[in-house]
């Protein structure tokens, strides 16, 4: 199978970017409407889940939406779709507004499929991967910033809803640069469908699990800091610091790709994410919270591409790691969903609990893959 040129790889990662760009708005998006009285309270939270899980079943149809070989004429027609959805949230309300989101985490999780076709595909899968992920969390912090202190106080969400969708139109020239990839194995000269085994799904299963336990935690990180009656500004930075540990986290990945064996390198952060658990049970002091929480944004990141270097080793033919993002949104999605519905979620050491059972199960499947599994012959590629 052939590799993908670098510069066009980047240009699918800067598509990539658009794609999920919105979902990463989506809290302030939904809490403004709900200042505005066009979306109750109730629906807020679960609006929050329904566009992650619409960017996830978005990376799965992707095929079908652009077809076995891509287009730069079938992208550019998706980012028009995406702007246009986006621009239909100024006029939804209530249920109308969450099948309005779903729709444009939809579109824009087909984008986020082309992209992660290309990173898979690409001579430095890992590396791609943490360019990617890395990216993303910064272009958000940085228009987050943005919306939050120019956008949103003087036009409320539609200019928010606004301002994404002119995103999405001003980076259509990106998409006439593309070149066709193949999303699909069976659409290449000489090669054959390739069916998913159990060990692979095991491994996506692991990518949900660690995912649903990390979300679950940052979710609630600011109603965990105003518990402990913390001042409001402290309260207010706790997200800011999990991005800044995010970006922080894909640098290094960036940096230690092909450098360090994902076989080892999994299962001892995921160790090392439950510590952290540990101590957000015991730690009072804003400092100390403070740290723990970007060390948790920082697992996040570090880990997703080796995820990927993971998977690949697993099933060279790329079928598995086109479904990486897939299984990690729908991780995000669900692990404040599955808090939510624990007796006694609203206990500190009830939602850490969750968490930390949801890693322990990750690390019994990666026990069992190892042992299961005979030792690889192909080394992961870096």
């Amino acid at each position: 199978m052939q590799t993908i040129p670098n510069q066009q790889v980047r240009l699918y990662v800067l598509i990539g970017i658009i794609g999920i760009l919105s979902v990463g708005f989506a809290p302030l998006f939904l809490t403004d409407l709900y200042n505005e009285g066009r979306l109750p309270l109730s629906f807020v939270g679960f609006g929050f889940s329904v566009e992650l899980l619409g960017v996830g079943i978005g990376t799965v149809i992707c095929r079908h939406v652009l077809g076995a070989q891509t287009s730069a004429g079938r992208v550019a027609a998706t980012l028009v779709a995406l702007a246009a959805a986006n621009g239909a949230s100024v006029w939804a309300d209530d249920l109308l507004q969450l099948l309005v989101r779903f729709i444009a985490g939809l579109i824009g999780g087909v984008l986020v499929g082309a992209t992660i076709g290309a990173i898979v595909r690409s001579a430095a899968p890992t590396r791609m991967s943490a360019i990617y992920l890395t990216s993303q969390t910064a272009v958000q912090f940085a228009v987050a910033l943005l919306l939050t202190s120019v956008i949103s106080p003087r036009f409320g969400s539609s200019g928010s809803f606004v301002a994404i969708a002119l995103l999405a139109i001003l980076s259509l020239p990106l998409s006439f640069r593309l070149r066709p990839i193949a999303l699909t194995q069976s659409s290449e000269q000489n090669s054959e469908p390739t069916t998913l085994m159990w060990h692979h799904w095991t491994a996506l299963l692991v990518i949900v699990l660690v995912m649903a336990s990390l979300s679950s935690v940052v979710s609630y990180a600011e109603i965990h800091l105003a518990a402990l009656n913390l001042p409001r500004d402290l309260v207010d930075l706790a997200i800011p610091i999990v991005l800044i540990g995010q970006i922080l986290g894909g640098c290094v990945a960036l940096v230690l790709s092909g450098r360090l064996s994902h076989q080892w390198l999994i299962p001892v952060m995921i160790l090392a994410v439950c510590a952290v658990m540990i101590a957000l049970g015991s730690a009072t002091q804003a400092p100390s919270l403070l740290a723990l929480y970007s060390a948790v944004g920082f697992g996040w990141m570090f880990l997703g591409p080796f995820f990927v270097g993971w998977l690949l080793a697993l099933d060279p033919t790329y079928s598995a790691a086109r479904l990486f993002a897939a299984a990690q949104l729908l991780g995000i999605a669900v692990g404040p969903l599955v808090v939510g519905a624990v007796e006694g979620s609203a206990e500190l050491t009830t939602r850490l609990a969750v968490g930390a059972t949801l890693l322990a199960i990750a690390l019994f499947f990666i026990v069992t893959l190892r042992s299961q599994r005979p030792v690889m012959t192909i080394q992961p590629r870096p």
